[in-house]
């Protein structure tokens, strides 16, 4: 099911319950978790593409493709607080 919801509503839910910056350019472990959550819900849950979606962060689509089919997948077996998050949009 596709729900319209702006991308900045979902940024700062992201940003707001992990506590970091997405746009900070860094490879830390928790940023690039953060970011890869961020791209997984906009995608699932908007009809934007990967483009807009990237674009939203400075990034570009290869990045977010990156992101939400490797780096999601391992993240959200290693951290239950992103499968949560992303739990409350599934609802």
């Amino acid at each position: 099911m596709l729900i319209i919801i702006d991308l900045s509503y979902i940024r700062k839910f992201v940003e707001s319950n992990l506590g970091i910056v997405l746009t900070k350019n860094t490879r830390e472990r928790e940023y690039v978790e953060a970011r890869a959550l961020y791209f997984k819900i906009c995608r699932d849950f908007t009809s934007k593409s990967w483009f807009e979606i990237g674009k939203t962060l400075g990034k570009n689509h290869a990045t977010v493709i990156h992101a939400v089919n490797n780096v999601y997948p391992v993240a959200e077996l290693d951290n239950k607080r992103l499968k949560h998050l992303y739990s409350v949009f599934e609802k």
